[in-house]
């Protein structure tokens, strides 16, 4: 059921929409991603359409997640300003002044912000915009520069119900890109103050200091003084003056660990390298949250793609060592000269005991030196881990024991790189048993990860990974897919087509494409649900073709694409997700667009998976992982 919305924030919803174009400003904790939702389902609940920009895909997720415990599952868009930039400038080349590729760039950001600008600027972009939304709503508003802003005064241009929401005292961001003076900002978005400001993040818990908190950011704004000697605390809330204490923040810190286990510890420092510092003083007890931009981690990552193989090991000493993550007794000489020649440094152990429990990490980066490539660096890098075949679109169950003395862990299912599953193992010294869900998707293999927090002791046993369903979670619409028919069966073909017994992915047979026919097709119609995501899904040899795919819908309109494919010897699986909008219809098309051959197999058209909260009941679970490991 959808979450029940008060008389109050319908009415402040309304108020909102009645005003624009407007702004709202509204300070952490005052409900500003719920009026937004709920403003968005003002609008939806009208007949109309909005679309909603904010800065960073964790928002997008807020808002896409607020929205649905509202009830709001179309005539929305939520997208970040830079992919919604990037789409247009993208699809616009000639108009933006761009070329753009089918990846985007981050470095690149600004120029898709500036290119989509100039293509919002034409007559025939702004019908196009005025006919697909009704409304804008853009977030964090306190966070767009002075180029985003003009982006978002070209949208107005052709959509001039836009509502910003914002709070110029959280700007994150215009370290480097200037941020639109608020004044100016307010020119253009009168400021509606008709909605009251509360503190709706403490309503139920902690409610003084939710207030108290209203009351001193009118001491943060320009002008204005902070006193923090004021004896009027709020219960929870203490200053401590550490001025020429250089131990004065550790120490309190160390005292916050006898704080209940249920509690979370916050120290925001300065600088980066302070926070580092302080988390290397503290030995372990406290994990660093790296800056927004990452540059710690793009610096690292920077030297290690210039690193030759048999300076992987050494660049991995190195970065563990500056992780303050509990390796402070790895040497820099003679064990971190051992890595820097390219040897191996667990003979070392046995001349001294000083590196004692220091044996899994020498020994990890031990096999890098014997093995210096990518897999084995990820798989040293404070952890231990092992892959399993899996089939597409089962949903999985992730089982295991565990038992930590000291620190928490974290295990987690990895699919070329990205997680889609993951468990944090608080330190808990009793056995206790812990589930992971998932579907597989398109994939199949995984790949089960277990990462240490530090040092400590943990143990784990009984891993076991069981299907829980004997048939895909959604059908393949695709009939004969798996060309293992003649490929004219279910297809619709422009030429003749052969099938290949002796090049194919899977099943009997695959279908080749000779580039030689100039104009072959291979087509299919099949009937879907409208409003639905899909994933297309195929996989693609092309020892010297190339070919292009795209997705229609009932009137021709492309869904997907249309993208080329091609030059690669190896057998490569193509993905791609997509809405049916408004169609029932959906036609998966192929084509030959060069000299050479290519070879299809496999073609799927399926639901995009949605994890279901509740697994389904095991159906002859098969254990898939070794079990009775201890890590």
């Amino acid at each position: 059921m959808p979450e029940h919305l008060s008389d109050e924030l319908k009415a402040d919803a309304a108020g909102f929409v009645s005003a624009l174009p407007a702004s709202v400003v509204m300070p952490a904790g005052a409900g500003k991603t719920h009026l937004l939702a709920a403003t968005a389902k003002h609008i939806v609940t009208d007949g109309r359409t909005v679309l909603v920009l904010t800065h960073t895909n964790a928002g997008v997720y807020a808002i896409s997640a607020r929205l649905k415990r509202f009830g709001v599952t179309k005539g929305v868009h939520v997208s970040t300003i830079t992919s919604f930039a990037f789409r247009l400038a993208r699809a616009y080349p000639v108009l933006g002044n761009m070329f753009v590729p089918k990846v985007m760039v981050p470095e690149d950001s600004q120029k898709y912000i500036q290119a989509a600008a100039k293509v919002t600027a034409a007559a025939h972009i702004k019908a196009i915009l005025a006919a697909s939304y009704t409304h804008v709503l853009v977030d964090e508003y306190q966070d767009c520069n002075e180029y985003h802003h003009s982006l978002v005064l070209k949208i107005k241009d052709a959509i001039p119900n836009i509502g910003i929401l914002g709070d110029p005292l959280q700007a994150i961001f215009g370290f480097t890109d200037p941020l639109p003076a608020w004044a100016d900002v307010l020119t253009d978005f009168p400021e509606h103050g008709a909605i009251e400001v509360k503190p709706r993040r403490w309503v139920g818990h902690n409610e003084v200091l939710g207030e108290w908190l209203l009351k001193v950011r009118d001491g943060l704004e320009p002008d204005h003084e902070l006193h923090l000697n004021s004896p009027n605390y709020p219960t929870g809330v203490t200053f401590t003056n550490v001025s020429g204490a250089p131990n004065g923040v550790t120490t309190a810190a160390l005292r916050a660990l006898s704080l209940p286990t249920a509690e979370t510890i916050l120290i925001i420092a300065a600088q980066a390298h302070i926070a580092r510092d302080i988390a290397g003083a503290l030995k372990g007890n406290y994990t660093v949250m790296e800056e927004i931009a990452g540059k710690f981690m793009a610096d690292w990552l920077a030297k290690l793609v210039t690193a030759d193989l048999a300076r992987y090991a050494s660049w991995l000493f190195s970065f563990t060592k500056k992780c303050h993550c509990g390796h402070g007794i790895l040497d820099p000489s003679p064990l971190g000269k051992r890595y820097a020649d390219g040897r191996i440094g667990s003979d070392l152990l046995t001349t001294s005991n000083k590196r004692a429990g220091a044996e899994p990490a020498i020994e990890a980066l031990d096999r890098v030196v014997t093995n210096p490539t990518l897999a084995e660096l990820a798989s040293a890098d404070s952890g231990t881990s092992q892959s399993f075949a899996v089939e597409p679109y089962h949903d999985y169950r992730v089982t295991f024991w565990a038992k930590s003395t000291e620190n928490r862990s974290l295990v987690r299912i990895l699919a070329d790189g990205a997680v889609v599953g993951e468990r944090t193992i608080p330190a808990n010294s009793e056995w206790t048993e812990y589930t992971v869900r998932l579907n597989a998707g398109t994939r199949t293999a995984l790949t089960l990860y277990v990462g240490f927090n530090g040092e400590g002791t943990y143990l784990f046993d009984d891993f076991s990974v069981q299907r829980m369903t004997d048939a895909p979670l959604y059908p393949n619409l695709v009939n004969n897919g798996e060309f293992d028919a003649k490929a004219t069966t279910n297809w619709v073909v422009g030429e003749a087509l052969e099938l290949s017994k002796d090049d194919k992915f899977t099943g009997s047979a695959s279908t080749k494409v000779d580039g030689s026919d100039s104009g072959t097709t291979l087509a299919q119609t099949v009937r879907a649900a409208s409003d639905t995501a899909y994933t297309m899904s195929f996989w693609v040899r092309s020892p010297g073709g190339t070919i292009s795919y795209v997705v229609r819908g009932a009137n021709g309109t492309p869904l997907t694409g249309p993208h080329t494919v091609g030059a690669d010897g190896g057998w490569v699986l193509i993905t791609e997700t997509f809405s049916s909008g408004e169609h029932t219809e959906l036609t998966v098309e192929f084509a030959d667009v060069g000299q050479g051959v290519s070879y299809l197999d496999s073609v799927e058209v399926r639901r995009t998976v949605d994890v279901p909260s509740e697994p389904t009941n095991p159906a002859d679970p098969t254990d898939l992982v070794d079990r009775g490991v201890a890590l």
